[in-house]
């Protein structure tokens, strides 16, 4: 019953949610602030202009925080330790 539960929580917590399918929205507004969207199709992060009203779930605030939200492959690239992998180089 552990392993069974232990498979549905690893299945539940690397499902993208659906915000991570939508298209960037820059909202509209008269601001002009940095964003990140995830795009599925890549999997990766791409920065944008979010002008600061409206807009979709589909907007982070860095990297690191799209691609936690968005991509299976997180922890290979932004892993929970704190420590940041780049070709196969520790980063502190």
């Amino acid at each position: 019953l552990k392993t069974f539960l232990t498979f549905l929580a690893l299945l539940f917590f690397s499902i993208p949610s659906d915000k991570c399918y939508l298209f960037p929205d820059e909202g509209h507004g008269s601001s002009f602030n940095f964003a990140v969207y995830y795009d599925s199709t890549k999997d990766q992060c791409s920065p944008f202009i979010y002008k600061g009203e409206g807009g979709n779930a589909n907007r982070f605030v860095n990297e690191a925080e799209c691609m936690r939200n968005c991509s299976s492959n997180a922890e290979n690239i932004y892993p929970m330790d704190g420590k940041i992998y780049k070709d196969k180089r520790i980063t502190e």
